[in-house]
């Protein structure tokens, strides 16, 4: 289950997405203080490493690799995504 987490539902997800108008961004989200946090950036860069280092810390996961933002009267909304994070093996066993 990890692996169609991990390597085939994310993908699945943005082309889906993209198909009905929506564009996700490469990007790992977490909460603090009740908002959303992103982190973009390249593939490589720390971004998921980052995120799981504030969940470690007690600050929710709302999605690694694919967030999708909408408008509503209050705003932005940050939509959750899967309840994963990927990390390299060396970075999760360090976390």
């Amino acid at each position: 289950m990890e692996a169609f987490h991990s390597y085939l539902l994310g993908p699945i997800l943005s082309f889906a997405l993209l198909k009905l108008g929506t564009e996700p961004l490469h990007a790992t989200a977490f909460v603090v203080e009740g908002a959303a946090v992103g982190l973009m950036g390249e593939c490589g860069h720390g971004k998921s490493s980052l995120g799981a280092a504030f969940v470690q810390n007690g600050h929710p996961l709302l999605t690694d690799d694919l967030l999708v933002l909408s408008e509503d009267a209050h705003g932005v909304v940050a939509h959750p995504g899967p309840p994963r994070i990927k990390l390299l093996p060396g970075i999760g066993r360090k976390l």
